[in-house]
């Protein structure tokens, strides 16, 4: 006798989305841990007898260098993925069912919402073009927590697009007028680096350090606060909250 058959001809196609946002965050913080372990564990013996192991100094540089980065990649990431799931109807209809938030859907009426905020250059701007659109109150230009969110891009920048600068260094302190614009900048807005010398120039040197890391991963999670607090809605990282610590093992 023979046998019934089925023939499938249709496939199923199932589409997925990698929000990299939040390991970017995670990822600052794991980073900005390991430089507080290495200072906490070599700062008071690293320059003992005049001599030092090159090996943590680079490691420790590795940390909070990635953690700086990576901490403006979450900036970058957090808007360019809301942009996407506001703009793109199928995953509107899946993210934010049942939502009312004014913010939502008043950008789902915004044509063209994609492209209009994708060409605005500057990150923080992104955010504050999705705020006008939805008709909710921009960032002030120049406050907190813009500005400290601006600076981190500005050191995240000085980084990824590095040029080289002779400095000034010894023991005498550098005329502030002569000093390196992340010195400027950047003084006395976190503590310096324990891990170098006193006449050590602020850029790199005194400023590279946790404290630094860590006001870079504070400030980018200040900002975004701030943003979701504007358009009353929950944190999209705030399920991992509890584990963006910044110091400790």
């Amino acid at each position: 006798m023979p046998k019934d058959s089925v023939v499938v001809s249709d496939s199923l196609e199932i589409r997925v989305s990698h929000y990299f946002s939040l390991n970017h965050l995670y990822s600052a913080a794991f980073f900005c841990r390991n430089a507080y372990c290495i200072e906490e564990s070599q700062k008071d013996t690293l320059f003992k007898n005049g001599k030092f192991d090159e090996n943590i100094l680079f490691e420790h540089r590795a940390y909070v260098s990635s953690a700086i980065i990576l901490s403006v990649a979450f900036l970058e990431a957090t808007v360019n993925e809301l942009i996407h799931d506001i703009s793109d109807d199928e995953t509107r209809s899946l993210k934010y069912r049942g939502n009312s938030s004014p913010f939502i859907q008043n950008l789902a009426n915004v044509s063209e919402l994609s492209s209009m905020i994708r060409n605005v250059r500057e990150t923080l701007e992104k955010y504050n073009k999705m705020l006008e659109l939805a008709q909710f109150s921009p960032f002030v230009r120049g406050s907190r927590p813009y500005q400290q969110a601006s600076d981190v891009i500005k050191l995240r920048n000085e980084l990824v697009h590095y040029k080289l600068v002779p400095q000034l260094a010894g023991a005498n302190k550098v005329p502030i007028q002569s000093a390196h614009f992340i010195e400027k900048m950047m003084r006395k807005k976190f503590p310096e680096n324990p891990l170098t010398g006193k006449g050590n120039p602020y850029f790199p040197d005194k400023c590279l350090g946790h404290g630094c890391a860590e006001w870079t991963v504070k400030s980018t999670m200040q900002f975004t606060d701030a943003f979701y607090s504007k358009i009353k809605m929950t944190p999209h990282y705030d399920h991992i909250r509890d584990r963006i610590q910044t110091r400790g093992a």
